[in-house]
């Protein structure tokens, strides 16, 4: 479903067993000078094997920022910035053991067994954006850009001393924390 504004806009999918996916865009003239603006996706996504019930999340991702610029009365000095922030986190399942069939009509089984437990990977990621210039003169103008980010992954799995995982994962580890 799309519904349009000349300042709005909404995205919306919902799939079957728990997928659901969004996206909320909005500008707004705050002066004819002046605009300020966000959006916001999420992805929600409950587990497909070993699901518990509805809210069993596989997948959360949150993905906002928010724009805004302004434009002086004499239209020399511009000015225009954003922050952007998505947060990524999955519980990861490292694939089905395929100690019998695992299918049922074509479809894996929603109680066959992961491999990995207890396993999350989670991404972070901070953006922050700034430029900004003024006209000297009509061909002279002068900027300055100021770009920040930082980004953080990880993993966890916090019963791979409880389970002998070496058979399938962890062989060869190349960074270690």
């Amino acid at each position: 479903m799309i519904l349009n504004h000349p300042t709005q806009e909404y995205f919306l999918v919902w799939g079957g067993e728990g997928r659901a996916m969004s996206r909320i865009e909005f500008s707004r003239n705050i002066t004819p000078r002046w605009n300020f603006g966000f959006n916001y996706r999420p992805i929600l996504v409950d587990k497909q094997i070993q699901r518990q019930g509805k809210g069993d999340r596989q997948t959360i991702s949150q993905y906002y920022d928010f724009h805004s610029s302004y434009k002086s009365e004499n239209e020399r000095y511009f000015i225009t910035g954003n922050y952007r922030r998505i947060r990524h986190r999955v519980n990861e399942n490292g694939g089905i053991l395929l100690t019998r069939d695992t299918t049922i009509n074509g479809y894996y089984d929603p109680n066959a067994q992961p491999y990995l437990l207890a396993a999350k990977t989670e991404e972070l990621r901070n953006v922050f954006h700034i430029y900004h210039q003024y006209q000297l003169a009509s061909p002279l103008q002068v900027y300055h850009k100021l770009n920040l980010s930082r980004q953080e992954n990880i993993f966890n799995d916090t019963r791979s001393s409880e389970v002998n995982y070496d058979k399938y994962f962890y062989i060869r580890i190349r960074i270690k924390t």
